[in-house]
């Protein structure tokens, strides 16, 4: 049902991926070029970054709704789980590659940096839930 724990727990997930579009990841304090031109390095700045995110909160708004199919529910919560990796290494890999280039910054990580892991987390209890469930169904039908 769409009222179970589960739902909570992936609906947070999806707002910890939205709100990681309007977080910066990083900020700059000085002025700079590249990714720091606007002083914040965040999702929007690279858009593999951008298509991840939002096939992550796609996927885990279909989740929600598949809760009569627990089995396809953790299956789709297991790529979000590994969306939400990719991002975190695709990430730092693009920022790594554009601050060799950019001498005496002083980043300062921000509450985007986060959310991922924050996903993560709503993310892997949601799949828990959902497999206790599906234990609670199998030891009922024993029962019959």
């Amino acid at each position: 049902m769409i009222q179970r724990i589960q739902t909570i727990f992936l609906l947070l997930a999806a707002v910890a991926f939205a709100a990681l579009i309007p977080l910066p990841l990083a900020t700059n304090l000085q002025e700079s070029q590249g990714i720091f031109s606007d002083g914040k390095y965040s999702v929007r700045d690279n858009l593999v970054l951008e298509i991840l995110t939002g096939i992550s909160i796609l996927l885990l708004l279909i989740s929600i709704f598949m809760y009569k199919k627990r089995k396809i529910q953790i299956g789709l919560n297991y790529i979000v789980i590994f969306l939400t990796i990719l991002i975190l290494v695709v990430a730092y890999v693009y920022f790594s590659n554009q601050s060799f280039t950019i001498t005496d910054l002083e980043i300062q990580k921000q509450a985007g940096i986060l959310m991922p892991v924050a996903s993560m987390i709503f993310t892997a209890l949601a799949i828990y839930f959902i497999r206790k469930d599906e234990r609670l169904v199998k030891s009922m039908d024993r029962l019959r």
